[in-house]
């Protein structure tokens, strides 16, 4: 489960814990339920998440018309879900069920040691070595706002251009000072000093900063790594890191967008011979119309003026997988949903256990509820005599 510091386990929270609402904003848990062992079914949806859950467990879901209409969204046990179809009857099936997608993580600025911006583009095309951090580029703009975004006393400065783009070394004034380069000192600290390309990743606490600076680590990454098409209507990320893939779909996601990964080994030609390279992901956006994730211009001009592909995540498949324990909770948000693995937007505790809750407490006397949770309710009905 989501909460203001991190990821958490179901298991772990409490009464007054804070987690993370669909608005992206902390919401308080007002109830812990433990539902005893359960039949889990894994719940796949269209971006490749899958969350664990059992056959009670509610979601809040709409089709593609109910959007388009503007009708209400609907709330349904997984149960009923799979009972009504996860596709429609079409000779193209198309899944039929989407969830809400969470909107921008909010949490507050953070004292970052790194700016953002500087950060992402190092992730992008930035050479981390023990002796010197360099990063290269064809493109003047990221030169510039490299240069206005690092911290006194470091420094850009042209190297002498290489085979593909020209090259910058980001030092302290004088030679001999390496281990007084705060940056460098910064990257130390981070654990990415001398990580070669494919074993990049992003630190948790950017994960975890304000919109505006994820936002700028987006954008440092897409400058350097990321791509648009002509249309605007496909952007993409690549990488030859698996932990960095990861962390950009993480960011994305808190962005409010979704990513879809692929993966393949490229070829090249050497001296004649035909070789296979390292095996490289391509991360596959959709973000919210407001975001903007880029700060070069000749990128920015690509993007579409009306958005044509809106975040969407659905529901694709639905498998039993194994009984295990289970718990549930009930959230303070007015739409009782909440944040769950991969970004993923829940309902929370059953309807039945809530309700019976509350008339208890305000009636404090027995009461039968004839629901599928009608044992574990009279049971608190009893202890309320």
């Amino acid at each position: 489960v989501l909460t203001p510091d991190g990821w958490t386990r179901m298991d772990a929270l409490e009464v007054g814990s804070r987690v993370i609402g669909s608005d992206g904003r902390p919401t308080t848990v007002l109830g812990v339920y433990p539902q005893g062992e359960r039949e889990i079914a894994r719940v796949t949806f269209s971006d490749g998440v899958t969350v664990r859950c059992d056959l009670d467990h509610l979601w809040t879901v709409a089709t593609d018309s109910d959007v388009s209409h503007g009708a209400p969204w609907r709330t349904f046990t997984l149960r009923e879900l799979v009972r009504q179809g996860l596709g429609y009857l079409t000779t193209r099936p198309t899944a039929r069920w989407r969830v809400p997608v969470m909107r921008p993580l909010g949490l507050p600025t953070r004292t970052l040691p790194i700016d953002p911006y500087v950060l992402g583009v190092l992730l992008g095309d930035g050479h981390l070595a023990e002796q010197q951090i360099t990063f290269t580029t064809v493109d003047d703009e990221i030169v510039e706002r490299v240069t206005a975004r690092v911290s006194e006393p470091v420094r850009v400065v042209p190297l002498a251009k290489r085979d593909r783009a020209p090259a910058y070394r980001l030092s302290t004034p004088k030679a001999g000072t390496r281990h007084r380069n705060p940056l460098m000192l910064a990257l130390r600290d981070l654990d990415l000093l001398g990580k070669l390309a494919h074993e990049k990743g992003i630190p948790t606490e950017y994960q975890f900063a304000s919109i505006q600076q994820r936002a700028d680590l987006l954008r440092g990454l897409m400058d350097t790594d990321g791509y648009i098409s002509a249309d605007g209507c496909c952007i993409q990320f690549s990488s030859s890191s698996a932990q960095l893939a990861d962390d950009v779909t993480e960011l994305v996601r808190g962005l409010g967008g979704i990513a879809r990964r692929s993966a393949k080994v490229p070829t090249y030609t050497h001296r004649g011979e035909r070789r296979a390279g390292r095996l490289h992901y391509t991360l596959t956006l959709r973000l919210p119309a407001d975001l903007v994730p880029f700060g070069l211009s000749r990128k920015i001009v690509r993007m579409p003026t009306t958005q044509k592909y809106a975040p969407v995540r659905k529901i694709v498949s639905v498998d039993m997988e194994c009984t295990a324990q289970a718990r549930c909770i009930r959230v303070a948000a007015p739409d009782q949903l909440y944040v769950t693995t991969g970004h993923v937007v829940t309902h929370n505790t059953p309807m039945q256990l809530a309700w019976a809750e509350n008339v208890i407490l305000e009636a404090k006397r027995p009461v039968l509820i004839l629901c599928p949770l009608a044992v574990a309710a009279q049971t608190v009905a009893e202890g309320a005599k």
